[in-house]
């Protein structure tokens, strides 16, 4: 795993990296990062001798205190001089010098930006700021008047009872080519719900950057006719069977709020789509929240976990 202390200090093996530090700048603040290794976090972020080294990194006006590192991050030390001296460097023969020194180098500094970042060198770009960045992100996308984008591991559907809010996840289930009633796509054909279309979806145009590999529709109104559909195929089938995926036990053989928390826990795996009706329906509040600390672990934990809409 990447650590700032290590992403540094490939930094600064880089090949004519050296060359752009102060004298002594970087080794101050791997150093202090030495000095650290191992403390619990909380010790470390009273210790004033670390952060006094850190600090020297940059050159901030000592009379403010600048809490906006977001938009306006201050560059370190060394980067500003850095810059200085290529600036210097492109005005003493600025045509040879971008030409036939600093844009062969672009190539170079790419592929080993994606060395320290663990990518593919065709999935890193070198932009001017993080602005160009998300602007060539957006204009790359082939938007449509009306078109929403969802951006978040999370999406909450939020709005007053017969607002709609079921018809239109139903409809995004549709476009998935998940079942409307509920269920995964071996529950397509079963048939096990008083809905099989959703007239909504044929007026949405679905457009997916890579389409999930595995989805998922809980819709806690129609769930018990999951499970039920689930028994018969686990009688067809014998053994497990089509439980399997969900713990190998019989979701009509826990509680309500078991059987959701058994989905929950056995089926959602892996990169997918998992769409959500009222999925607190059948648990406690204190069951609601270990619901929500299960889709924190999904996204966090398994970087490959896609998306949850609820």
């Amino acid at each position: 795993m990447s650590t700032r202390r290590s992403f540094l200090g490939g930094l600064a093996r880089g090949a004519g990296v050296l060359a752009s530090f102060r004298a002594g700048a970087i080794g101050s603040v791997l150093a202090a990062s030495r000095a650290v290794a191992g403390r619990p976090p909380d010790d470390v972020a009273a210790d004033e001798d670390y952060w006094r080294e850190i600090q020297q990194a940059f050159t901030l006006d000592r009379s403010l205190i600048n809490l906006n590192n977001g938009g306006v991050s201050p560059s370190p030390r060394v980067v500003q001089d850095a810059m200085r001296r290529y600036l210097e460097l492109s005005n003493e023969a600025p045509v040879y010098t971008m030409w036939q020194l600093l844009e062969p180098q672009i190539e170079s500094v790419r592929r080993r930006l994606a060395s320290a970042f663990g990518c593919d060198p065709e999935e890193m770009a070198i932009t001017r700021n993080a602005s160009e960045a998300l602007e060539i992100c957006m204009l790359g996308l082939d938007l449509k008047p009306g078109d929403e984008v969802l951006t978040s591991a999370v999406t909450f559907f939020v709005g007053e009872n017969g607002t709609g809010k079921s018809t239109v996840i139903e409809a995004i289930a549709a476009l998935c080519r998940l079942p409307v009633s509920g269920g995964s796509r071996n529950e397509l054909s079963a048939h096990h719900g008083p809905d099989e279309s959703s007239p909504l979806a044929s007026a949405l145009r679905p457009s997916f950057r890579r389409r999930p590999r595995d989805g998922y529709f809980l819709r806690a109104e129609s769930f018990f006719n999951v499970a039920t559909y689930l028994d018969i195929m686990r009688t067809e089938q014998g053994g497990a069977g089509a439980l399997a995926p969900y713990g190998g036990r019989s979701l009509h053989e826990q509680s309500h709020g078991e059987s959701f928390l058994a989905l929950m826990t056995h089926r959602f795996q892996g990169q997918g789509l998992y769409i959500l009706d009222e999925p607190e329906a059948a648990l406690s509040p204190k069951k609601q929240l270990l619901m929500l600390r299960r889709m924190q672990v999904w996204c966090v934990a398994r970087p490959r976990f896609r998306r949850v809409l609820v």
